[in-house]
Protein backbone atom coordinates (compact mmCIF):
# COMPACT_ATOMS: atom_id res chain seq x y z
CA UNK A 1 0.00 0.00 0.00
CA UNK A 2 1.34 3.44 -0.90
CA UNK A 3 2.47 5.69 1.91
CA UNK A 4 1.13 8.75 0.05
CA UNK A 5 -2.09 9.83 1.70
CA UNK A 6 -4.76 11.49 -0.40
CA UNK A 7 -8.22 11.88 1.03
CA UNK A 8 -11.19 11.12 -1.22
CA UNK A 9 -11.65 14.83 -1.93
CA UNK A 10 -8.11 14.80 -3.40
CA UNK A 11 -6.65 17.35 -0.96
CA UNK A 12 -3.34 16.42 0.64
CA UNK A 13 -2.91 17.21 4.33
CA UNK A 14 0.00 17.75 6.68
CA UNK A 15 -1.69 16.72 9.91
CA UNK A 16 -4.24 14.04 10.58
CA UNK A 17 -6.21 13.23 13.72
CA UNK A 18 -6.79 9.46 13.82
CA UNK A 19 -8.45 6.86 16.01
CA UNK A 20 -7.99 3.20 15.12
CA UNK A 21 -10.40 0.46 16.17
CA UNK A 22 -8.87 -2.96 16.72
CA UNK A 23 -10.39 -6.15 15.34
CA UNK A 24 -11.95 -8.40 17.93
CA UNK A 25 -11.28 -12.12 17.90
CA UNK A 26 -14.46 -13.41 16.30
CA UNK A 27 -15.41 -16.17 13.82
CA UNK A 28 -14.27 -15.60 10.24
CA UNK A 29 -17.79 -16.14 8.95
CA UNK A 30 -18.86 -12.91 10.68
CA UNK A 31 -15.97 -11.06 9.08
CA UNK A 32 -16.77 -12.50 5.65
CA UNK A 33 -20.50 -11.79 5.89
CA UNK A 34 -20.21 -8.16 7.06
CA UNK A 35 -16.59 -6.98 6.79
CA UNK A 36 -15.36 -3.71 8.29
CA UNK A 37 -15.52 -0.59 6.17
CA UNK A 38 -12.81 -1.08 3.56
CA UNK A 39 -13.01 2.20 1.63
CA UNK A 40 -13.15 5.82 2.74
CA UNK A 41 -16.65 6.55 4.04
CA UNK A 42 -17.74 10.15 4.51
CA UNK A 43 -19.44 10.67 7.89
CA UNK A 44 -19.93 14.37 7.24
CA UNK A 45 -18.38 17.55 8.62
CA UNK A 46 -14.87 16.52 7.53
CA UNK A 47 -14.91 13.19 9.37
CA UNK A 48 -14.09 9.93 7.59
CA UNK A 49 -14.27 6.25 8.43
CA UNK A 50 -12.14 3.64 6.70
CA UNK A 51 -8.62 2.23 6.24
CA UNK A 52 -5.40 4.24 6.23
CA UNK A 53 -1.97 3.59 4.64
CA UNK A 54 0.24 0.96 6.23
CA UNK A 55 2.89 3.52 7.18
CA UNK A 56 0.39 5.40 9.37
CA UNK A 57 -0.97 2.16 10.82
CA UNK A 58 2.51 0.94 11.84
CA UNK A 59 3.59 4.31 13.21
CA UNK A 60 0.47 4.74 15.36
CA UNK A 61 0.73 1.16 16.67
CA UNK A 62 4.38 1.60 17.65
CA UNK A 63 3.78 4.89 19.45
CA UNK A 64 0.45 4.19 21.16
CA UNK A 65 0.34 0.51 22.11
CA UNK A 66 0.11 -0.05 25.85
CA UNK A 67 3.27 -1.63 27.34
CA UNK A 68 1.51 -4.84 28.35
CA UNK A 69 0.39 -5.51 24.80
CA UNK A 70 3.64 -4.88 22.97
CA UNK A 71 4.82 -8.48 23.30
CA UNK A 72 1.72 -9.64 21.41
CA UNK A 73 2.97 -8.11 18.19
CA UNK A 74 0.99 -5.98 15.77
CA UNK A 75 -2.75 -5.80 16.39
CA UNK A 76 -4.98 -5.82 13.27
CA UNK A 77 -7.09 -2.69 12.95
CA UNK A 78 -10.68 -2.90 11.70
CA UNK A 79 -10.86 0.69 10.49
CA UNK A 80 -10.08 4.23 11.61
CA UNK A 81 -11.86 7.50 12.21
CA UNK A 82 -9.79 10.32 10.74
CA UNK A 83 -10.09 14.03 10.03
CA UNK A 84 -8.21 17.27 9.47
CA UNK A 85 -7.32 18.91 12.79
CA UNK A 86 -9.76 21.46 14.17
CA UNK A 87 -9.16 24.95 12.80
CA UNK A 88 -9.55 26.40 16.30
CA UNK A 89 -7.20 23.84 17.92
CA UNK A 90 -4.87 22.66 15.15
CA UNK A 91 -2.30 21.07 17.47
CA UNK A 92 -4.86 19.40 19.76
CA UNK A 93 -6.19 15.96 18.91
CA UNK A 94 -9.88 16.17 17.94
CA UNK A 95 -10.10 19.70 19.31
CA UNK A 96 -13.82 20.12 18.63
CA UNK A 97 -14.65 16.51 19.61
CA UNK A 98 -16.02 15.30 16.26
CA UNK A 99 -14.30 11.93 16.64
CA UNK A 100 -15.38 11.56 20.27
CA UNK A 101 -19.02 12.23 19.32
CA UNK A 102 -18.77 9.68 16.49
CA UNK A 103 -17.37 7.05 18.87
CA UNK A 104 -20.17 7.67 21.38
CA UNK A 105 -22.83 7.48 18.67
CA UNK A 106 -21.25 4.34 17.18
CA UNK A 107 -22.41 2.59 20.37
CA UNK A 108 -25.98 3.33 19.23
CA UNK A 109 -25.26 1.39 16.05
CA UNK A 110 -23.89 -1.70 17.76
CA UNK A 111 -21.64 -2.75 20.63
CA UNK A 112 -18.35 -1.76 19.03
CA UNK A 113 -14.83 -2.45 20.28
CA UNK A 114 -13.74 1.14 19.68
CA UNK A 115 -11.66 2.71 22.45
CA UNK A 116 -8.96 5.37 22.71
CA UNK A 117 -5.75 3.36 22.99
CA UNK A 118 -4.80 4.17 19.39
CA UNK A 119 -5.78 7.85 19.25
CA UNK A 120 -3.14 10.23 17.91
CA UNK A 121 -2.31 13.20 15.74
CA UNK A 122 -0.09 12.18 12.84
CA UNK A 123 2.21 14.77 11.28
CA UNK A 124 3.39 14.36 7.70
CA UNK A 125 6.15 15.98 5.67
CA UNK A 126 5.80 17.54 2.24
CA UNK A 127 5.85 14.05 0.72
CA UNK A 128 3.11 12.81 3.07
CA UNK A 129 5.49 10.54 4.97
CA UNK A 130 5.01 10.13 8.69
CA UNK A 131 7.49 12.23 10.65
CA UNK A 132 5.82 12.25 14.07
CA UNK A 133 2.98 10.58 15.96
CA UNK A 134 1.65 12.40 19.01
CA UNK A 135 -0.57 10.18 21.20
CA UNK A 136 -3.79 11.79 22.37
CA UNK A 137 -3.03 10.86 26.01
CA UNK A 138 -6.64 10.18 26.84
CA UNK A 139 -7.88 9.53 30.36
CA UNK A 140 -6.76 5.99 31.32
CA UNK A 141 -10.34 4.89 31.98
CA UNK A 142 -11.23 5.10 28.27
CA UNK A 143 -8.21 3.26 26.86
CA UNK A 144 -10.00 -0.08 26.71
CA UNK A 145 -13.61 -1.17 26.21
CA UNK A 146 -14.91 -4.52 27.39
CA UNK A 147 -17.26 -6.54 25.26
CA UNK A 148 -19.97 -8.66 26.81
CA UNK A 149 -19.40 -12.38 26.30
CA UNK A 150 -21.75 -13.51 23.55
CA UNK A 151 -21.86 -10.12 21.83
CA UNK A 152 -21.15 -10.62 18.13
CA UNK A 153 -19.33 -8.45 15.55
CA UNK A 154 -17.90 -5.42 17.25
CA UNK A 155 -16.73 -3.50 14.16
CA UNK A 156 -18.59 -1.18 11.77
CA UNK A 157 -19.69 -2.39 8.33
CA UNK A 158 -20.67 -0.16 5.41
CA UNK A 159 -24.34 -0.38 6.46
CA UNK A 160 -23.33 0.58 10.00
CA UNK A 161 -21.40 3.55 8.61
CA UNK A 162 -24.53 4.81 6.87
CA UNK A 163 -26.55 4.59 10.09
CA UNK A 164 -23.76 6.30 12.04
CA UNK A 165 -23.71 9.15 9.52
CA UNK A 166 -27.46 9.64 10.04
CA UNK A 167 -27.06 9.56 13.82
CA UNK A 168 -24.29 12.17 13.69
CA UNK A 169 -26.49 14.39 11.51
CA UNK A 170 -29.45 14.01 13.90
CA UNK A 171 -27.23 14.69 16.93
CA UNK A 172 -25.78 17.84 15.36
CA UNK A 173 -29.28 18.91 14.33
CA UNK A 174 -30.26 19.04 18.02
CA UNK A 175 -27.42 21.44 18.76
CA UNK A 176 -24.87 18.91 20.00
CA UNK A 177 -27.26 16.32 21.34
CA UNK A 178 -29.70 16.24 24.23
CA UNK A 179 -29.99 19.15 26.70
CA UNK A 180 -27.25 18.81 29.31
CA UNK A 181 -29.43 18.34 32.39
CA UNK A 182 -32.15 16.26 30.71
CA UNK A 183 -33.16 12.67 31.40
CA UNK A 184 -31.90 11.66 27.96
CA UNK A 185 -28.55 13.35 28.51
CA UNK A 186 -28.07 11.36 31.71
CA UNK A 187 -29.12 8.17 29.92
CA UNK A 188 -26.63 8.84 27.12
CA UNK A 189 -23.86 9.33 29.67
CA UNK A 190 -24.61 6.01 31.36
CA UNK A 191 -24.76 4.25 27.98
CA UNK A 192 -21.48 5.60 26.61
CA UNK A 193 -19.63 4.94 29.88
CA UNK A 194 -20.84 1.38 30.46
CA UNK A 195 -18.57 -0.27 27.81
CA UNK A 196 -15.53 0.79 29.84
CA UNK A 197 -16.75 -1.23 32.84
CA UNK A 198 -15.58 -4.82 33.01
CA UNK A 199 -17.31 -5.80 36.26
CA UNK A 200 -20.85 -7.08 35.47
CA UNK A 201 -22.03 -6.00 38.92
CA UNK A 202 -21.39 -2.34 38.13
CA UNK A 203 -22.35 -2.60 34.48
CA UNK A 204 -25.75 -4.00 35.44
CA UNK A 205 -26.36 -1.07 37.80
CA UNK A 206 -25.42 1.38 35.04
CA UNK A 207 -27.82 -0.05 32.46
CA UNK A 208 -30.72 -0.42 34.87
CA UNK A 209 -30.10 3.09 36.23
CA UNK A 210 -30.15 4.40 32.65
CA UNK A 211 -33.53 2.79 31.94
CA UNK A 212 -35.04 3.55 35.33
CA UNK A 213 -34.09 7.20 34.92
CA UNK A 214 -36.16 7.33 31.73
CA UNK A 215 -39.11 5.33 33.07
CA UNK A 216 -39.56 6.68 36.59
CA UNK A 217 -42.39 9.17 37.16
CA UNK A 218 -42.95 8.88 40.93
CA UNK A 219 -41.11 7.73 44.02
CA UNK A 220 -43.53 4.92 44.91
CA UNK A 221 -43.66 1.52 43.23
CA UNK A 222 -40.23 1.78 41.61
CA UNK A 223 -40.09 -1.90 40.66
CA UNK A 224 -43.52 -1.84 39.03
CA UNK A 225 -42.68 1.25 37.00
CA UNK A 226 -39.45 -0.28 35.79
CA UNK A 227 -41.00 -3.67 35.02
CA UNK A 228 -44.11 -2.50 33.17
CA UNK A 229 -42.41 0.25 31.18
CA UNK A 230 -39.37 -1.83 30.26
CA UNK A 231 -41.70 -4.39 28.66
CA UNK A 232 -43.87 -1.76 26.95
CA UNK A 233 -41.07 0.45 25.66
CA UNK A 234 -39.02 -2.50 24.37
CA UNK A 235 -42.08 -3.56 22.41
CA UNK A 236 -42.55 -0.04 21.01
CA UNK A 237 -38.96 0.31 19.79
CA UNK A 238 -39.07 -3.25 18.35
CA UNK A 239 -36.62 -4.58 20.84
CA UNK A 240 -36.50 -8.00 22.50
CA UNK A 241 -39.78 -9.47 23.73
CA UNK A 242 -39.67 -9.48 27.52
CA UNK A 243 -41.76 -10.91 30.32
CA UNK A 244 -42.35 -9.85 33.92
CA UNK A 245 -39.89 -12.38 35.29
CA UNK A 246 -37.00 -11.00 33.22
CA UNK A 247 -37.79 -7.41 34.22
CA UNK A 248 -38.05 -8.30 37.91
CA UNK A 249 -34.82 -10.29 37.83
CA UNK A 250 -32.71 -7.54 36.25
CA UNK A 251 -34.11 -4.99 38.69
CA UNK A 252 -33.15 -7.19 41.62
CA UNK A 253 -29.72 -7.81 40.05
CA UNK A 254 -29.24 -4.07 39.98
CA UNK A 255 -30.38 -3.71 43.60
CA UNK A 256 -27.88 -6.23 44.99
CA UNK A 257 -24.65 -4.38 44.02
CA UNK A 258 -26.32 -0.98 44.45
CA UNK A 259 -26.89 -1.86 48.11
CA UNK A 260 -23.41 -3.20 48.72
CA UNK A 261 -23.73 -6.86 47.68
CA UNK A 262 -21.98 -8.87 45.00
CA UNK A 263 -23.89 -10.70 42.30
CA UNK A 264 -21.54 -13.68 42.33
CA UNK A 265 -22.51 -14.36 45.94
CA UNK A 266 -26.22 -14.60 45.14
CA UNK A 267 -26.52 -17.77 43.06
CA UNK A 268 -29.28 -19.87 44.68
CA UNK A 269 -30.83 -21.09 41.46
CA UNK A 270 -27.66 -21.71 39.44
CA UNK A 271 -25.67 -24.95 39.23
CA UNK A 272 -22.30 -23.22 39.00
CA UNK A 273 -20.59 -19.89 38.49
CA UNK A 274 -20.26 -20.36 34.71
CA UNK A 275 -24.02 -20.79 34.32
CA UNK A 276 -24.59 -17.72 36.45
CA UNK A 277 -22.14 -15.57 34.50
CA UNK A 278 -23.66 -16.62 31.16
CA UNK A 279 -27.12 -15.65 32.40
CA UNK A 280 -25.83 -12.26 33.60
CA UNK A 281 -24.09 -11.63 30.26
CA UNK A 282 -27.23 -12.60 28.33
CA UNK A 283 -29.24 -10.13 30.40
CA UNK A 284 -26.64 -7.39 29.89
CA UNK A 285 -26.81 -7.88 26.11
CA UNK A 286 -30.61 -7.56 26.16
CA UNK A 287 -30.58 -4.44 28.36
CA UNK A 288 -27.88 -2.80 26.27
CA UNK A 289 -29.81 -3.46 23.07
CA UNK A 290 -33.01 -1.96 24.52
CA UNK A 291 -31.13 1.12 25.71
CA UNK A 292 -29.48 1.41 22.29
CA UNK A 293 -32.82 1.30 20.47
CA UNK A 294 -34.41 3.82 22.84
CA UNK A 295 -31.61 6.37 22.51
CA UNK A 296 -31.44 5.88 18.75
CA UNK A 297 -35.19 6.41 18.44
CA UNK A 298 -34.95 9.49 20.64
CA UNK A 299 -32.45 11.09 18.25
CA UNK A 300 -34.64 10.48 15.20
CA UNK A 301 -38.18 10.88 16.61
CA UNK A 302 -39.08 14.24 18.13
CA UNK A 303 -42.34 13.10 19.76
CA UNK A 304 -40.63 10.09 21.34
CA UNK A 305 -37.76 12.28 22.54
CA UNK A 306 -40.05 14.89 24.10
CA UNK A 307 -42.14 12.19 25.78
CA UNK A 308 -39.10 10.69 27.52
CA UNK A 309 -38.09 14.12 28.78
CA UNK A 310 -41.45 14.67 30.50
CA UNK A 311 -42.53 12.38 33.40
CA UNK A 312 -46.18 13.32 32.90
CA UNK A 313 -46.09 12.21 29.26
CA UNK A 314 -44.19 9.05 30.19
CA UNK A 315 -46.92 8.13 32.69
CA UNK A 316 -49.64 8.76 30.11
CA UNK A 317 -47.96 6.91 27.24
CA UNK A 318 -46.89 3.86 29.27
CA UNK A 319 -49.31 3.64 32.23
CA UNK A 320 -48.58 1.33 35.13
CA UNK A 321 -51.56 -0.61 36.46
CA UNK A 322 -52.36 -0.14 40.13
CA UNK A 323 -54.15 -2.41 42.57
CA UNK A 324 -57.05 -0.55 44.17
CA UNK A 325 -58.36 -1.08 47.68
CA UNK A 326 -61.00 -3.86 47.47
CA UNK A 327 -63.32 -1.86 49.76
CA UNK A 328 -63.14 1.79 48.58
CA UNK A 329 -61.24 1.31 45.27
CA UNK A 330 -58.74 4.01 46.29
CA UNK A 331 -55.29 3.91 44.66
CA UNK A 332 -53.91 6.91 46.53
CA UNK A 333 -51.46 4.74 48.48
CA UNK A 334 -51.07 1.63 46.28
CA UNK A 335 -48.04 0.37 48.22
CA UNK A 336 -50.16 0.15 51.38
CA UNK A 337 -52.16 -2.78 49.95
CA UNK A 338 -50.38 -5.97 51.09
CA UNK A 339 -50.42 -9.42 49.58
CA UNK A 340 -49.97 -12.31 52.02
CA UNK A 341 -48.13 -15.41 50.83
CA UNK A 342 -50.25 -18.49 51.71
CA UNK A 343 -47.09 -20.58 52.19
CA UNK A 344 -44.76 -18.49 54.34
CA UNK A 345 -47.35 -15.97 55.60
CA UNK A 346 -45.08 -13.03 54.75
CA UNK A 347 -46.70 -9.87 53.43
CA UNK A 348 -45.58 -8.11 50.26
CA UNK A 349 -46.42 -4.76 48.72
CA UNK A 350 -48.81 -5.14 45.85
CA UNK A 351 -46.16 -4.71 43.14
CA UNK A 352 -43.74 -7.18 44.72
CA UNK A 353 -41.09 -4.57 45.49
CA UNK A 354 -40.24 -5.42 49.07
CA UNK A 355 -41.25 -7.81 51.79
CA UNK A 356 -42.94 -6.31 54.82
CA UNK A 357 -41.66 -8.21 57.85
Amino acid sequence: MSSTLVLPHERKIRRLDVLFATLSDEPHELYDAEPPVSEAFDLGDGLWLGPLPAAIVDAVWEECVLPGRRFLGSTPFAHAFYRDPSERFPTQWDGDMNIEVAVALSRLVRGTGIDYEFAAQVRLDENDKVVEVIPAHMFPGVLEVFGIDGQARRWLSVADGALLRDLISAYNGLGDGFPTTSRLSHAMWYFTQSPYIQDPNIRMTFLVALLEGLFSTETLRANAQFRERLIAVSREVRGPTLDRRFADEVYKLRSTPAHGGRLVLHMPRYDNRETFEKDINDKLIVLEEIARLILRRALFDRDFRETLQDPVRVAARWPVATQACPICQSTTYPDAVPVRCPHCQREWTNDGDQAVM
